[in-house]
């Protein structure tokens, strides 16, 4: 259980650096102040763009984490996971309500939902896939008595 803890720390904290090395990259690029939190603050719809798409990708890649580091416990830590994500993607919209529009930071939330979906059926294959034979666990090479 202290695995599915750490796990859900973890995959937040992918979440928060793939966000934010985002964030640095366009400031560099656009020459402007880092803002942590705002998505329309950088000129430019494109940076508005990557921002938002970067929220889905770090969700998937941080719930592939949870989803991976403690096979024993993957329900508890992708709750956990979660509840963090949905806190911290919360906090981004109450934080920019009364600045700017929160379109955006609402798209980030439901792409990091989706994207935590998928990676739970990345990770976690239904039984109908297992049934037919699309999905194998194990390879077992055949052996030759030539």
């Amino acid at each position: 259980m202290k695995k599915s803890i750490l796990g859900g720390l973890i995959g937040l904290s992918i979440v928060l650096s793939l966000d934010s090395l985002m964030r640095v990259l366009i400031a560099l690029y656009v020459d402007e102040q880092i803002l942590m939190f705002s998505y329309t603050g950088y000129p430019g719809l494109l940076s508005v763009i990557l921002i938002t798409i970067m929220a889905g990708i770090s969700s998937f890649l941080g719930g592939l984490f949870v989803l991976t580091y403690d096979k024993n416990h993957q329900v508890a830590g992708l709750i956990l996971f979660i509840l963090l994500l949905t806190g911290l993607r919360y906090g981004q919209i109450h934080l920019l309500y009364p600045t700017e529009g929160i379109l955006y930071p609402i798209i980030g939330l439901i792409l990091s939902l989706i994207a935590i979906f998928l990676a739970w059926k990345v990770v976690r294959p239904s039984k109908s896939e297992k049934d037919t034979g699309n999905f194998t666990r194990n390879h077992h090479p055949v052996d030759s008595d030539t």
